[in-house]
Parts: structure tokens; sequence; C-alpha cells
């Protein structure tokens, strides 16, 4: 099977760690402690090392998610919390409207026509909000799997499909029928790995699971096809028996 005639530019972060952090949970940064300890430090490190400068900071609870649309408003976890906001040229951040979730968000992506978001959230499944007021969001669904293992670590919308990584569960797809009619489809598991995050353009879908790999899909007919996988066994020995992650995928397009 050929891959579409693209070009592609993937950028994978991977980091080394025992294999115990691999399946953990993210714990919430102590932001408080660095807000109150080294607040002109912390702007040193973001603005010279990194080259940025701070402009704003939202700091009421762990924020795990965010996502932006063209209109200007910015979506992003409050601790269970889903907030709706707008960011000024000074980096100011108004809170216009939230909503209280099953669980807390670690994925957020935006539907096409802007009315809806997907927000991954662990354990409690994926939640559909409708945001088309941005000021009253809206949780429209919940959708959970009878998995076991099922972890919404992840998720990426792709027309009328949500493919979601869900830790031990693997990589799954979700068809779309309606905000509150999403039916699982096909499921994708490789070699007991943990799925971090996924991206997705049309058919192709990229993962990034701990451990060990990158991978390339094609989603057709309700099944999952291997078209590449980048593996990291061979770096095992450099980090001294820790095992490298692949933690996350972010795709650029170029027509």
């Amino acid at each position: 099977m050929n891959v579409p005639k693209h070009t592609w530019l993937l950028l994978l972060t991977v980091s080394a760690s025992l294999l115990w952090a691999a399946h953990t949970r993210r714990t919430p940064h102590p932001i408080s402690q660095i807000q109150k300890s080294q607040p002109a430090h912390l702007a040193k490190t973001v603005g010279t090392n990194q080259n940025a400068t701070l402009q704003g900071r939202w700091a009421k609870g762990p924020t795990f998610a965010v996502a932006s649309t063209e209109d200007g408003h910015v979506y992003f976890g409050d601790g269970a919390e889903l907030v709706c906001a707008t960011i000024n040229s000074s980096g100011n951040i108004s809170d216009l409207g939230r909503v209280i979730l099953p669980g807390a968000p670690n994925d957020i992506d935006i539907s096409s026509s802007g009315q809806y978001a997907y927000v991954a959230m662990g354990d409690e499944g994926v939640a559909v909000v409708d945001i088309s007021l941005p000021s009253d969001p809206q949780l429209v669904s919940v959708l959970t799997s009878n998995a076991g293992t099922f972890d919404a670590k992840a998720l990426a919308l792709s027309g009328s499909r949500l493919f979601i990584a869900a830790g031990y569960s693997g990589l799954w797809e979700a068809t779309i029928y309606q905000p509150d009619s999403i039916e699982f489809g096909g499921n994708y598991k490789y070699d007991n790995c943990y799925f971090n995050d996924v991206t997705a353009r049309n058919d192709t879908v990229f993962t990034a699971s701990s451990f060990k790999a990158l991978e390339m899909l094609r989603y057709t007919n309700g099944q999952f096809t291997l078209l590449n996988r980048v593996n990291y066994n061979k770096y095992t020995d450099i980090y001294q028996n820790q095992t490298p992650m692949a933690n996350s995928v972010f795709l650029q397009h170029d027509s």
C-alpha cells in the first residue's frame, strides 16, 4: 500500500524513564511553590533560556491540555473543568465560561465547525462539549469503553473519525455520527505498548507509544494497517537499562 504523496514533518519527543513511570498518571506540578519562591528565576528561564517572554499565566489549577480556535478562543483544563477563555495581546486571560467534566482533561481537540470540543479524560473516557456559546459550554456526551485498561491519554479528530490513544488499551477509532452518538470501531495494539499520543490526517494516523515506537498507520474498512514503525530498542543501553519512551507526536502537513 502506497503512502499518500504529501510532505510530512514529524516532531517526536523521546525520553528515558524507568519502566514504572511509563504508565503512571501525570503529577500536578506545584505551580504555587514556583510562584511564591522563584518567580524571577522562572521568568528568567522562560525569557532567556527558551527565547520566549512570559506574557501571562493561569495558575488556578493543574492544566494538562489546551486547544485554540481561529476566532481567538482558547480552551484548556483547570483541574476537572474545561475553561473557555480569550487572551488579549498583553497576555491577559479572560475566563468566559467553564463546565465540570467527569475527569481532568489530558488532551483537547476542536471540531472543524468550531462547535464542539472533544476532551480525553483518562479512565473517565472522552467528553464531548458544546462550545458554540463559549460563555456557557455544555457537556453533551461521554464516550467510555469496557476495555478495562482504557485510559484516554490523547485524541485526534479527522473528519467524522476520532482516534484515541488509550494507554495499554491501544489505539482506537470511533465514528462520530452525532456528538451524542459515537461508536467504537477498530483497535490496534503493539507489543504491550502504552499509547501516549496520536495525530491524524485523513486516513493516516501517527502514534507515539511507550515503550519503543513511533508508528504510522492507515485506517480503512474498519482496520488499522501498519505502514511504518520507528523502534527505539537499540537505544536502551545508552540509558543504562532504562526504557526510551515516545511521549508525543506532532504533525505538520505541507500541501
